[in-house]
């Protein structure tokens, strides 16, 4: 990887890391986190993991110190995909990779999609999005982040309810692109997203994450590819 897209992605995973931690404050949840990881100290939420790496060439001590530690097997987010396991049992849930699009010369003031502002039409938006998620018994998004002006929920209306939808997140030097939803991942639904996080964005690169079987529809739109990630389910204290 040239040192231009590993500083990309280094934006990227602190892009990702500062949505998981208001996500988790949402919820009550405290986090740790210091240049090299983002460390969920509850139980994570459901698709959410407990550990976020932040830089690459981080040494064996992180996860082996978090593995003694843990009430149970977790889930790791290694943004670098070289997180050493050493003897650690751990397999890989899967693997993706980092893209990145630069902001448009000009940036049109009105986003494609509606930007869910009460708590009513969050709850609404949480709806369509866990059907094409992994429901939970209580709200992924409490109301608490709609007022949270680093993020914004944006989705399209039909006569039944949201039918598409994204979730865009503001660091200081880019703008996440994430929870993409829709009848189909086609070129329409991932475009009017992208557009959506390029309004909210107000000039920032547009930054997430795609597994390599969902990344073409981004790839037709202009992302780049720019570093490797994968989640990994670590076993407690186990040692292969």
């Amino acid at each position: 990887m040239n040192e231009n897209n590993v500083r990309k992605s280094v934006l990227a995973a602190q892009n990702n890391a500062d949505l998981c931690a208001a996500v988790f404050a949402a919820h009550g949840i405290a986090v740790r986190r210091d240049e090299n990881a983002l460390v969920c100290e509850g139980t994570p939420l459901p698709l959410y993991p407990k550990v976020v790496s932040l830089r690459p060439g981080i040494g064996p001590e992180l996860l082996r110190f978090e593995s003694v530690t843990a009430q149970t097997s977790f889930a790791v987010k290694d943004s670098f995909a070289d997180l050493p396991l050493g003897q650690l049992s751990a397999e890989t849930l899967f693997s993706a990779t980092w893209i990145w699009k630069e902001a448009p010369a000009e940036i049109n003031s009105d986003a494609p999609w509606k930007r869910v502002a009460s708590e009513e039409d969050l709850a609404r938006w949480e709806i369509a999005w866990s059907a094409s998620n992994v429901r939970s018994d209580a709200p992924m998004f409490p109301a608490s982040l709609s007022d949270n002006t680093n993020i914004a929920f944006f989705g399209q209306e039909d006569g039944e309810g949201f039918r598409a939808g994204c979730i865009a997140n503001l660091s200081s030097e880019v703008v996440g692109l994430s929870n993409v939803f829709g009848p189909t991942n086609d070129h329409s639904v991932v475009d009017a997203a992208t557009r959506s996080a390029e309004c909210f964005g107000a000039g920032r690169p547009i930054v997430g994450y795609e597994t390599h079987k969902d990344a073409k529809p981004y790839d037709d739109l202009g992302f780049e590819n720019i570093g490797n990630l994968r989640v990994i389910l670590v076993t407690r204290g186990a040692q292969a």
